[in-house]
């Protein structure tokens, strides 16, 4: 947070003196540069019993590192590519227009899936440990509550951005085209399997295989160039109905990775939970809407009434989201536990 608030400020100064596009690359640069040597400095206080110096480095391992950590960004560069490809699509074909909202409604599903994406690491950490010991049962365990975290972290977020989105982009930007409504159910769709397949990607990573992955990425982007191709004849619903479709076929064929990779895993294990944290969802997103249609409410202008019903939206799934939760028996006794015990010893670790 320090480096990108300093980096933020930096990058305003350079542009008010004057300076152009190698001063900011060199803000970028350096700020990132002072990133890791915090890490590292940071990472030796916290475990010195971890040593990183070149002393240790061994010509025997090179192979090894060089096939998973280059596989790690041979899967990020991949992901840029893959990224490029609909708005370049949604550009050529549809106009500016498009593009813009294009870029409203994916950068809020972006934001929606700010918080599983910061489960992904600790999933990634702690599944590698509970593989290595060879434990199946707590493998069993750690695929069912990561998919279980991950659909509620995603599926909750999304859902609210689907349902009440236009009212989001009139009172960000004032605008409030048709156009919206559509484009944001469709990426948000798109965006929900997104989040399932990257959780198949962490959890095939934690095996230390670095194929089917890859294989992942170059699927999606092979279908998405195809789809691309004709979008003058799909229409821009038509196209953002394909990334859906591509992201879907990641996330399949990615539970087809975890089959093949773990083989106690059943797709079907995680049926019942996706259908109970399903309509957890839907009946909060219900009870929402039905809060801010209330007649009673009084008509303020056009934005100000926008923000005024998205704060009532917020307020609303707040408050039922915990007894709905408990109704459709989306959160097991042991989950409400194993939470209430982590405020327990963060209370205890304050005092």
């Amino acid at each position: 947070m320090l480096f990108t608030l300093l980096e933020a400020i930096a990058i305003i100064l350079v542009l008010h003196f004057g300076f152009g596009l190698f001063a900011m690359a060199a803000v970028m640069a350096a700020s990132d540069l002072g990133y890791v040597v915090s890490h590292y400095f940071v990472s030796h206080r916290v475990m010195p019993q971890i040593q990183v110096h070149i002393r240790h480095f061994k010509w025997e391992v090179t192979s090894e590192l060089l096939r998973f950590a280059g596989s790690y960004q041979l899967v990020n560069i991949l992901e840029v590519l893959y990224a490029v490809i609909l708005p370049v699509a949604v550009l050529k074909f549809f106009g500016a227009e498009a593009t813009g909202v294009f870029a409203v409604t994916n950068r809020l599903a972006t934001a929606a899936l700010l918080a599983q994406e910061a489960l992904l690491p600790p999933i990634l950490s702690g599944g590698s440990m509970v593989y290595g010991s060879g434990a199946r049962e707590q493998l069993d365990l750690l695929i069912s509550k990561s998919y279980k975290m991950t659909l509620a972290l995603s599926i909750g977020p999304l859902a609210f951005v689907g349902a009440f989105g236009t009212i989001i982009v009139l009172a960000w930007t004032g605008q409030s085209q048709m156009s919206f409504q559509g484009a944001l159910v469709l990426i948000c769709l798109a965006s929900l399997f997104k989040s399932l397949s990257l959780l198949g990607l962490v959890l095939y990573r934690i095996s230390g295989k670095a194929v089917l992955d890859n294989i992942r990425q170059v699927l999606r982007i092979v279908l998405l160039l195809l789809i691309s191709v004709f979008g003058a004849h799909l229409g821009f619903y038509g196209i953002l109905s394909g990334l859906a479709f591509s992201e879907f076929a990641g996330m399949v064929f990615m539970f087809f990775a975890l089959k093949h990779t773990f083989h106690g895993f059943n797709a079907r294990m995680l049926i019942s939970d996706t259908f109970r944290v399903s309509a957890a969802t839907l009946l909060i997103i219900l009870v929402s809407a039905a809060v801010i249609a209330a007649p009673f409410l009084p008509s303020l202008g056009h934005r100000t009434d926008a923000i005024v019903r998205l704060l009532l939206a917020c307020a609303a799934c707040g408050i039922v989201a915990w007894p709905v939760l408990l109704i459709t028996r989306s959160i097991s006794r042991s989950e409400i536990e194993a939470i209430a015990g982590a405020f327990r010893r963060k209370a205890y670790g304050n005092s």
